[in-house]
């Protein structure tokens, strides 16, 4: 890799290309997501049409995660980013005539949406592994915080874009995501790193090969943890997030205020971003997960605590910026600990662990709120990461880590 790294300054020509192509591919990709259950719902059908469709995409981009790693560790990984931003603007585009032509079902919105899912998660696995040919191993931390900046710029314009352009013509928000599609794929096809798999390094087609990333983070001492960690957070704050709104609608809280509370984590996950490389340097990772998770656990546990609304936007707005954080030391351990020819594979199946929880989330905080009141949804989420913080604090694995840039892949692997 030393090659690979001699010219690279954290913000060099590779870096800025992969930012920009994610940061207009997001942005695109989140103004549709919003602008899709308005038109299931303005066209006619049931918010559980609705909701039928977003669980399609959920379902097929977790199930898209194992082989879209494996062929993003077999094959040139930009070609196969600037083919998966191609077939999703086109498919998106015909998506965007369909809805102007007044036409098709909910099965055909839910087999194009399975395509674009998976086309996605092809596309992320090969895009974190040219990040970490791009990047230099001392600036990964930093290029984490850049791309989680990005994550949440683009969560906080997506959604009034994609709303503002459904408003003034239904296709608006299908045909902007396929252009944008198309704008990453200018952007990555100028990438100058070599993204090619070495033949000798290809992993052949077989179901050890397929689960390879899993196995690898399931082996690894560190990395078995951290992203038990992840897990466990992103089931509590999706369950936050659905507790929240309840809680505070049958609170009486205005429907104004509502979206007011909810839009407010995403600047304290902006907040969060620009202190994670910051973070990082000062501590070691295993301590800074352990840190997050006993901090989140409170934090969401103290939500019990208030129907206020200007309380709960502070709670919401401290525990995002610890996310960005975790997710950012986190992501950087398995960056540097996993070896090139494993990257896809292992990003996509750090994806698929810490992912897949997430609608376990949902279901549980609104099944807690109809069971006990708006304080029993926070006091099970955070009891949840508060009591994994208490027993990860004894792991040697966690506590013992060295700095990020200490963790190489073994020669061996």
């Amino acid at each position: 890799m030393d090659q690979v790294h001699r010219t690279g300054a954290l913000w060099n020509h590779d870096f800025r290309a992969l930012w920009l192509a994610q940061a207009v591919s997001g942005l695109g990709s989140t103004a549709s997501g919003f602008a899709l259950p308005l038109l299931v719902i303005t066209d006619g059908r049931s918010a559980t049409a609705a909701g039928v469709l977003m669980a399609v995409i959920v379902v097929a981009t977790m199930a898209a995660r194992l082989p879209a790693g494996f062929v993003a560790d077999r094959y040139d990984r930009r070609v196969l980013m600037v083919g998966s931003d191609v077939a999703r603007a086109a498919i998106m585009g015909a998506f965007a005539l369909v809805v102007v032509a007044g036409g098709g079902d909910l099965v055909l919105f839910a087999v194009m949406m399975a395509v674009i899912s998976a086309l996605s998660s092809l596309f992320t696995g090969a895009a974190a592994a040219a990040l970490r040919r791009a990047v230099p191993d001392e600036d990964l931390p930093t290029a984490g915080a850049f791309m989680q900046g990005r994550l949440a710029v683009v969560t906080l314009a997506g959604p009034p874009l994609g709303g503002l352009l459904f408003a003034l013509w239904p296709a608006a928000p299908f045909l902007l995501d396929a252009v944008a599609c198309l704008a990453s794929a200018v952007f990555v096809s100028r990438l100058r790193t070599p993204q090619r798999i070495a033949p000798r390094r290809r992993p052949r087609l077989r179901p050890g090969e397929v689960v390879a990333g899993l196995v690898f983070l399931v082996r690894e001492p560190f990395l078995r943890p951290a992203v038990i960690i992840a897990a466990t957070l992103n089931l509590a704050f999706s369950g936050v997030y659905v507790a929240v709104v309840t809680a505070t609608a049958a609170a009486g809280v205005s429907s104004v205020m509502i979206g007011i509370v909810v839009a407010v984590p995403g600047l304290g996950a902006l907040a969060g971003a620009v202190v994670a490389a910051h973070v990082q340097k000062r501590m070691p990772p295993g301590r800074v997960l352990l840190g997050v998770s006993w901090l989140s656990g409170m934090l969401i546990a103290l939500l019990a605590t208030t129907l206020n609304p200007v309380l709960i936007a502070v709670l919401l707005a401290l525990s995002s910026a610890l996310a960005p954080v975790a997710v950012v030391v986190a992501g950087s351990a398995q960056a540097l600990r996993t070896p090139d020819h494993l990257q896809g594979r292992a990003q996509n199946a750090w994806a698929l662990v810490a992912g897949s929880v997430a609608p376990l989330g949902l279901f549980a905080a609104g099944a807690l709120v109809d069971a006990g009141g708006h304080a029993l949804p926070f006091l099970v989420l955070g009891g949840t990461v508060a009591a994994l913080a208490l027993v990860l604090t004894g792991s040697r694995a966690l506590r013992g880590a060295g700095p990020l840039v200490t963790m190489k892949p073994e020669v061996s692997r």
